[in-house]
């Protein structure tokens, strides 16, 4: 009789402890005031976020938001608050030349302006794309020395400068146009798409016209034509030092990125949140970070990185840092990003449009 009263006192609290720790699924943001404890579940996958202990990654693979790694304190940040994080931000990038070696001018002088394109790359002088790259950021109109218009409408320069000894040149002699396509490839010689590929750039249109087969490749799938370079010598005599290997497909243009929603301003809710499990931030960091992109909980401070502003009624989750919005990118592991691949295997771009993957409800832990 003992032991019957013992598992039925059991049970209740069992079902006392599951009612307390339920999600509510009608809180709205607006209702938060700062230190409550939430869950955040994909309404694509109906997965909540869980912070993964051993790498800080935070994926939407729980099934339940009863873990302390699944809960989330909040922090609710007003307009002010908002701003100096992000002047801090601003700020950080602009001085830490003297020690992180980071440069916001280029070899000529330009100063880099700070834009980002659609990867995340540009804001000042780094080898984005891969590590074997010249470092590059985008300039003013007024730069004299940058390169035509890229691919993102912007104009961009390179930040260190080539020894002429080591110039790469198109083979038949056409000067590269300096338009790069969607993916940034193309501007100037370079092994864009893969390790080992003979370096190539897109033509000057009018040059590749008039000297006709054989020399260039034809169009690619950005309707430019396009060809292998070589390096040039001083004296002007070229050497073929690539070896000649099929030629991948150049790779299709995305769609484009398109404007968020149109939201007022008082429709906006400043979030922080805070790991239950770790006590660390919920950020994004932007590139060229190791992670860029990518949902993490590592963050022992408060910085811009782990501001994220939501909309009501839109289950839309902007991160301030990239200015894009939270997104399931890869569904089959549960990965949470600010980016997305529109094709397998893809680099991430920000994504800055609605989209099924990236709609989130919070939900209140009573």
């Amino acid at each position: 009789m003992a032991i019957a009263r013992w598992v039925a006192a059991a049970l209740a609290f069992a079902a006392l402890l599951f009612v307390c720790l339920r999600p509510n699924p009608e809180i709205s943001i607006y209702t938060l005031e700062g230190g409550e404890t939430v869950a955040l579940r994909s309404l694509h996958t109906s997965r909540y976020l869980q912070l993964d202990e051993e790498t800080g990654q935070v994926f939407a693979n729980a099934e339940a938001a009863t873990a302390a790694a699944a809960q989330w304190q909040v922090l609710v940040l007003d307009t002010d608050t908002v701003r100096f994080l992000s002047r801090s931000a601003s700020a950080i990038d602009a001085r830490s030349e003297r020690f992180t070696g980071r440069r916001t001018a280029t070899a000529s002088g330009c100063a880099c302006v700070g834009y980002s394109n659609a990867h995340g790359f540009g804001r000042y002088c780094h080898p984005w794309e891969d590590e074997t790259q010249p470092a590059w950021c985008y300039v003013s109109d007024n730069c004299s020395t940058a390169a035509s218009r890229g691919s993102f409408g912007r104009r961009y320069a390179a930040c260190d400068g080539v020894p002429e000894a080591a110039r790469l040149v198109p083979v038949s002699g056409c000067n590269c146009s300096g338009e790069a396509n969607a993916h940034g490839y193309g501007g100037a010689c370079g092994a864009w798409e893969y390790k080992g590929q003979p370096p190539w750039c897109y033509l000057d249109v009018e040059c590749a016209r008039s000297r006709g087969a054989p020399y260039g490749r034809g169009n690619g799938s950005f309707g430019r034509p396009y060809e292998e370079c070589e390096v040039e010598q001083p004296q002007g005599r070229s050497i073929r030092s690539f070896s000649s290997q099929p030629n991948r497909r150049r790779l299709m243009a995305p769609p484009k990125v398109a404007q968020l929603l149109a939201s007022k301003p008082e429709q906006e809710q400043y979030l922080v949140l805070v790991s239950r499990h770790s006590n660390a931030f919920l950020q994004v960091e932007p590139p060229p970070h190791k992670d860029a992109l990518l949902l993490t909980a590592r963050g022992d401070e408060l910085s811009i990185r782990s501001v994220f502003s939501s909309y009501e009624r839109t289950h839309l989750i902007l991160s301030l840092a990239t200015n894009s919005l939270l997104n399931v990118c890869d569904t089959s592991i549960g990965e949470v990003c600010t980016g997305v691949r529109y094709a397998k295997g893809e680099r991430l771009k920000l994504l800055r449009q609605p989209r099924r993957t990236a709609r989130w409800k919070l939900e209140l832990i009573r």
